[in-house]
């Protein structure tokens, strides 16, 4: 068997082994070295190559930053003069191309001459006050670039991605800047703060990357102080603990190597991921050569042992997890499948350092006195003491079996009630700036989402048809009624901006070609046969808005059914997000049922037993469905943390089991319940073990400043208790209540005598 011949290895040819370790170890390091660029540089360079193939559209500024100046009278002559330099600070920035703001808004007549709405500096104060009101009148302005009661400026800036050299060019620069003009011209009381798309996704990723190393930090540190508590001796938690980190430092460096596609999502979930999987099955190897070697049994012999008895499990375990994520490469968004990808990469690496490293270590002078506090380890101690709870298990397989199912059932139904949604807040830390510009902004300026109805009208109709401003107004009132859709602007409220708004539509319609181009391309493309209507969304989630998005677009279809050639449809940043949130989580449902069906095959063909197939469905699906209802108690949602946690929570429910039943398998030649009680104490001390480092490591991630680590957090403590108790509780109670051709049901004499033998025989072995 291949198996048995890699075990021989640690006794023949232990060079073999070190040699794979370090030209791996070498690959790796070589990944790391190349050079890797920042999520912004990358989204830059993603930019500039679409703004060069961009030809229709070339011209057209998009504001990807958004400078939130507070204060409670903008209009006076001094505050309106620090509000200029400012802008003028700002626009000198490399990074900055320009900045928007009330000052900016023309008016536009007959002629074609504009003038600003604020007067210029140096005018009385009367005259400043004057044009308060005349700004809030303004559609362009209030509700776009000013909140309704006035005390709350917005300035888009758009960024010159050329010059952008570092997340700071078009972050900190921009703030430091606008705070040390207001400074410097004695307006401190201004109120600056920045928020909009790059600085938010600068903010996610810049404390994703904090709160990660905090919290794995702690996470090692108290596993590391659980573990040498739980094996009473440093060696094992040494050589247990090497390879979880070796395999991180591999898979990382891999992927870099391969030039793999990695984002947030990824460089988040894959070390979890990667530590999880590489410490469970790290600590049954330790659990199988501390075994062996308490038993006198030399170093190279403890180590092949181990592999021979783990190392199917091991094997098994991979392949499951490698499936579930691997069946995540058909989703039709493309960072899901990167996801996959390198996860699928990181489970087979995590194997290969696994079963290499700690058997390896453990044949050097690391492993000499690996097995001492073996005799008092107290989880075995513990375990021996709760035999009779599995004792009553087993004389009522059938009721607990019942119970598994029912509770199983239920936990389901409730989960099936999780919607898909998405807040951008909670990827933000709590009361950080970016957090609470973007509550006040939600307040004031009715969110700083945007998205657009397109309207298209036929080929037969000139651009100044007076059914093309009907037909806009006809769905401009119908947006004004949906009381969450805040402050719709579209070519009908330009059109008031001129004193001739009393002419008739067509009229109105050809003074737009007296706006700048980049403000009519806003509103119309008259070549193009199109026009927009744009409108603010608050970040109150996608689950909010969607039944919204749909009864809106019923309502189109009356105002197309009345206008024959117009076509009326969503579009923008929010509603594209909206469906791709909905295709991402049904992709990750789907992987999930698929790869659920495919593990249970494997399971059935390895096993050689349909039976423990069909068993170890309950156990596997227990954790996941109870981890649902714990995320519906919490008021939480199907976003993209929750339901990648559920793709590791399948990696964990399944990691169990399957070292639960290959012990199991290999105690066949005992009789059933005898089997059960020796897999129960063989194989629950490295289970619990597990569950108590995970849990604990995961538990310092509840006190995180981002809430959507607290909520992953939450659900992997759940499933790591939840699949502790589907395996040492239900799974045997299943094993009893569906034991096999090959064990039946003994008798009752035959089941007291066997109880009473085999827990003396078990307890005098396991100590």
């Amino acid at each position: 068997m291949l198996l048995d011949l890699f075990a021989e290895l640690f006794v023949r040819c232990r060079w073999v082994v070190a040699l794979f370790i370090v030209l791996v170890t070498l690959l790796a390091t070589w990944g790391h070295l190349r050079e890797s660029r920042s999520p912004l540089k990358t989204r830059s360079e993603a930019h500039q190559q679409q703004q060069g193939s961009d030809q229709e559209f070339e011209e057209t500024e998009v504001s990807e930053a958004l400078l939130v100046v507070q204060a409670e009278d903008f209009f006076t002559p001094r505050r309106i003069e620090a509000l200029r330099a400012m802008v003028d600070a700002i626009e000198s920035l490399p990074a900055v191309d320009s900045v928007v703001w009330i000052d900016r808004i023309p008016i536009t007549n007959m002629f074609g001459v504009g003038e600003p709405l604020i007067p210029p500096n140096g005018s009385q104060p009367e005259r400043f006050q004057a044009s308060k009101q005349r700004v809030l009148d303004h559609p362009l302005a209030v509700g776009q670039l000013i909140s309704e009661d006035g005390v709350t400026i917005l300035m888009p800036i758009v960024i010159d991605w050329f010059n952008v050299e570092s997340d700071q060019d078009c972050t900190t620069q921009i703030v430091d800047a606008a705070r040390e003009s207001l400074r410097t011209d004695g307006a401190e009381e201004i109120q600056v703060r920045l928020t909009g798309d790059v600085p938010l996704f600068v903010a996610q990723t810049d404390a994703l990357h904090r709160s990660q190393l905090k919290f794995q930090l702690i996470g090692y540190v108290l596993a590391l102080v659980v573990t040498i508590a739980l094996f009473r001796g440093v060696n094992a938690v040494l050589i247990v603990s090497s390879a979880p980190a070796i395999a991180i430092y591999w898979s990382l460096g891999l992927l870099n190597l391969l030039d793999h596609s990695t984002n947030t999502l990824t460089n988040v979930i894959l070390p979890v991921l990667v530590s999880m999987i590489g410490l469970t099955d790290g600590v049954h190897l330790m659990m199988h050569i501390r075994e062996r070697r308490a038993e006198g049994a030399s170093q190279p012999e403890a180590a092949k042992f181990a592999v021979q008895k783990v190392g199917l499990a091991c094997a098994l375990t991979s392949i499951t997890t490698f499936i579930g994520f691997g069946s995540l490469t058909v989703a039709s968004a493309q960072f899901i499948r990167d996801f996959g990808e390198a996860c699928a990469i990181g489970v087979v690496v995590s194997f290969f350092a696994v079963v290499t490293i700690i058997p390896w270590l453990s044949c050097t002078w690391l492993g000499r006195r690996v097995h001492e506090g073996y005799s008092g380890d107290l989880v075995s101690r513990q375990l021996r003491g709760s035999l009779p709870l599995v004792n009553a298990i087993m004389d009522r397989p059938r009721f607990v079996t019942v119970i598994a199912v029912l509770l199983t059932t239920l936990f389901a139904g409730i989960s099936l009630t999780l919607r898909p949604d998405n807040v951008t807040k909670n990827s933000l830390p709590t009361g950080s700036e970016m957090y609470d510009a973007l509550v006040h902004c939600d307040e004031s300026m009715g969110g700083i989402d945007t998205a657009q109805v397109e309207i298209r009208w036929p080929d037969n109709l000139a651009a100044d048809n007076p059914r093309i401003y009907r037909v806009v107004d006809q769905t401009q009132r119908l947006l004004e009624k949906e009381p969450s859709l805040r402050h719709p602007l579209s070519l009908c409220d330009v059109m008031e901006t001129f004193p001739e708004s009393e002419a008739d539509p067509a009229t109105r319609l050809s003074l737009l070609e007296l706006l700048p181009p980049p403000l009519k391309r806003l509103f119309v493309d008259g070549p193009g046969r199109k026009a927009l209507i744009s409108f603010r969304i608050r970040d109150d989630g996608i689950a909010k808005y969607e039944p919204v998005f749909r009864n809106i677009e019923n309502e189109f279809a009356q105002i197309t059914a009345d206008n024959p050639g117009f076509e009326i449809k969503l579009i923008g940043e929010p509603v594209i997000r909206s469906r791709d949130l909905y295709q991402v989580v049904l992709d990750l449902a789907k992987s999930l049922g698929v790869a659920s069906v495919v593990i249970f095959l494997v399971i059935a063909i390895v096993y050689r037993s349909l039976r423990l197939g069909l068993i170890s469905i309950v156990p596997n699906l227990f954790p996941l469905v109870f981890t649902g209802t714990v995320l519906v108690a919490m008021g939480g949602a199907l976003d993209f943390a929750s339901v990648c946690a559920f793709t590791v929570c399948l990696g964990i429910a399944v990691d169990d089991t399957i070292h639960f039943l290959t012990r199991f398998q290999q105690s066949r030649h005992l009789p059933l319940r005898e089997a059960i009680r020796s897999t129960y104490l063989g194989v629950g001390t490295a289970l619990v073990t597990t569950t108590v480092i995970l849990v604990l490591g995961f538990g310092t991630t509840m006190t995180s400043e981002l809430p959507d680590h607290r909520m992953f957090a939450s659900m992997a403590c759940a499933t790591i208790a939840a699949a502790l108790a589907g395996d040492l509780i239900f799974l045997p109670a299943l094993l009893v209540c569906f034991p096999g051709k090959e064990n039946r049901l003994p008798s009752q004499a035959d089941l007291a005598t066997s109880t009473r033998s085999t827990q003396n025989s078990d307890v005098d072995r396991v100590s």
